[in-house]
């Protein structure tokens, strides 16, 4: 490959590393959300079967909301919902920086790619296309525009 090809291949991969290691961050941060959301609506389910017993046709009462206040279940799964709260709020917070770091490094990445494309189809008709450094220089090219279709899936989700 030549200089310009070669400067454009170290630069896209390079570029590449921060859209993985961030593509990976949020592959780890969505889950976790999606487990703790499943673990929330547990709880509130519990909250919805007590305040059906404490409440049965949905008028509160005094004594009703007493007797659920010192009910052990309710006083558990508020503690436990209060607490699934606390670390979806610090996940969603951690999803929310993964995603303005994996924005920056796709646009990063993709203005790069692009530009290495323009640069080929600009070259291709003055290099032969036997040249190896062509089919190599597209192959890049397309792999690089594959990671970005990954990392914008995660981006997104």
């Amino acid at each position: 490959m030549g200089k310009q090809t070669t400067a454009f291949t170290n630069s896209i991969l390079a570029l590449s590393k921060p859209c993985i290691d961030h593509a990976n961050d949020l592959g780890r941060w969505i889950p976790q959300r999606e487990n703790l959301l499943k673990m929330s609506k547990i709880q509130i389910g519990l909250l919805d079967g007590l305040n059906q017993k404490y409440f049965p046709d949905g008028i509160r009462t005094n004594d009703g909301d007493d007797a659920l206040e010192k009910d052990p279940i309710f006083i558990r799964a508020g503690a436990q919902l209060d607490q699934i709260h606390e670390r979806l709020i610090a996940i969603r917070k951690s999803i929310a920086d993964a995603q303005t770091s994996l924005g920056g490094a796709i646009k990063a990445l993709r203005d790069e790619n692009n530009k290495f494309e323009q640069f080929i189809k600009a070259k291709k008709s003055k290099w032969l296309k036997i040249k190896k450094s062509v089919p190599e220089a597209e192959h890049c090219i397309q792999e690089t525009k594959d990671l970005i279709k990954k990392c914008e899936t995660l981006f997104y989700a």
